[in-house]
């Protein structure tokens, strides 16, 4: 029996629908536009801040509480940056977390922004 071509015009294949389908914004955004990033400290304290290399340690941003944790979501840049956290007035790092001391003994978080797989996928092509 013979076997019908298959048809090449129905449209963009399925894999590239799932990605038209994804959240608005979240692929095919330019990196300079940024990576929503959400950074949390669950060690207690009343006022949790944090700030960070992202804007060359300007600014003090305060973590919303949820319970006993705190969280703030931030849109950065790709990149590497180094962050700490101002609870109750005090300087602290979460251990838990990549960490690097400076040659002070100061102690701060490490947070790389990039681009998941999931995401970058969609920028190749077949050749």
């Amino acid at each position: 029996a013979p076997v019908a071509p298959l048809q090449r015009n129905e449209g963009p294949p399925i894999f590239n629908q799932m990605w038209q389908n994804e959240s608005p914004g979240a692929v095919g955004l330019p990196p300079e536009q940024g990576i929503p990033t959400l950074i949390t400290w669950n060690y207690g304290g009343n006022d949790v801040a944090v700030e960070g290399s992202w804007d060359n340690w300007t600014s003090r941003k305060t973590l919303q509480r949820s319970g006993k944790d705190h969280s703030i979501l931030l849109v950065l840049s790709l990149g590497i940056y180094h962050y700490s956290f101002i609870v109750d007035g005090e300087r602290r790092y979460t251990p838990d977390l990549p960490f690097v001391a400076d040659e002070m003994g100061h102690v701060c978080n490490l947070l790389d922004v990039h681009v998941s797989r999931s995401i970058t996928i969609s920028h190749f092509q077949k050749s």
